[in-house]
């Protein structure tokens, strides 16, 4: 009876530290989501940029 009762217990904090991971897991998905997004629009900008850049120095050279 006691090793049913131990193993109950096992289970639920295995269960319990499942969730929690899986809650880190989202987590960190979502931060990596963002910051590709945040690079993405960064790297649109950068590139806009160079674009006008080399359309100036042709004009003026």
């Amino acid at each position: 009876m006691e090793s049913a009762a131990y193993r109950v217990i096992e289970d639920i904090q295995y269960y319990n530290k499942l969730g929690g991971m899986k809650k880190e897991l989202y987590n960190t998905s979502m931060r990596v989501f963002t910051m590709k997004e945040i690079s993405a629009r960064q790297n649109n900008a950068v590139m806009a940029y160079k674009v006008r850049g080399s359309r100036m120095t042709k004009y003026y050279t």
